[in-house]
């Protein structure tokens, strides 16, 4: 099983920030927001906060399969940095988003292997994003066989994101989407004086899919575990977002496969927001 089944910055004020310039203002602004009554507020994606935007990615993926007392145990190491464009699309946004850098290992058995990540660079990720997160793909960038073989990247865009409630939440409400997801408000915190909401997501999925084709299909027992912590600033929206998911998976005896296995996918995968961001970068 690949890591891209499952298929991410934070510092005080700085020179960096793009309201740097501006900070007796923006702490002047914080002061009142902190001085009125805290009340809920809604987070959404928005066409200005990722008109144009980078975020760096860093994606630590373990698969271990057990089959016949034996055991193999593989790690995938995904680093690179993304940029995405946004426009209004009615009432979603339609985003144009692509590597500009990517660096992919492979560790398996003490042999690490590490193919050119160049073929994938600047190919375009293309679909529609809603206000709460929901994402539809429509053009895939062309994968080179060799980071095919690694890793699947032909969604990697897919659950970029984090899903976002539909609803307002105060400090400690949970949003709930069926059959098992959630989404709690988490205490704020403050970032050079800026609040910023935290969410957590939690989500859960257990069934049977079919896998190994048409010729000789094998009904496979499945069960995913998420969860993941999101920090939304209340201008620029997502600033960072760190998941953790497990994806457990046994696949019974078939004519292909004369005895049973069993994988364990264990991810770990953090997107934070690139807050340097030159315009050039997304024309």
């Amino acid at each position: 099983m690949s890591e891209g089944r499952l298929t991410s910055y934070r510092r005080s004020a700085s020179a960096h920030q793009p309201w740097a310039g501006r900070a007796g203002i923006a702490l002047a602004l914080a002061a009142v927001a902190l001085s009125r009554p805290a009340r809920a507020q809604q987070p959404a994606y928005a066409a200005a906060q990722l008109a144009c935007s980078r975020f760096r990615e860093r994606v630590h993926s373990t698969v271990r399969t057990e089959s016949g007392g034996r055991t193999l145990e593989a790690i995938t190491d995904r680093r690179g940095v993304w940029v995405v464009r946004a426009e209004a699309a009615g009432s979603s946004l339609a985003l144009d988003a692509w590597y500009d850098s990517l660096a992919v290992t492979r560790t398996s058995a003490g042999v690490s292997v590490t193919p050119d990540a160049g073929g994938i660079l600047g190919g375009r990720y293309q679909g529609t994003l809603a206000s709460d997160g929901r994402y539809v793909p429509s053009v895939h960038p062309f994968i080179p066989d060799e980071l095919a073989e690694i890793v699947r990247l032909d969604d990697a865009l897919d659950r970029l994101f984090p899903r976002l409630p539909d609803r307002p939440l105060r400090v400690g409400e949970s949003w709930h989407e069926p059959p098992a997801m959630a989404i709690q408000r988490m205490p704020d915190s403050a970032d050079g004086g800026i609040p910023l909401r935290r969410y957590r997501f939690t989500a859960s999925e257990e069934g049977q899919e079919s896998a190994g084709g048409d010729s000789l299909p094998i009904e496979l027992q499945q069960r995913t575990d998420e969860r993941g912590d999101v920090v939304w600033h209340p201008t620029i929206g997502l600033l960072r977002y760190a998941r953790s998911a497990t994806v457990g998976t046994m696949l019974p005896p078939s004519r292909a496969m004369p005895r049973p296995m069993r994988t364990t996918l264990v991810q770990e995968a953090v997107l934070e927001r690139v807050r340097e961001v030159d315009a050039a970068d997304c024309r």
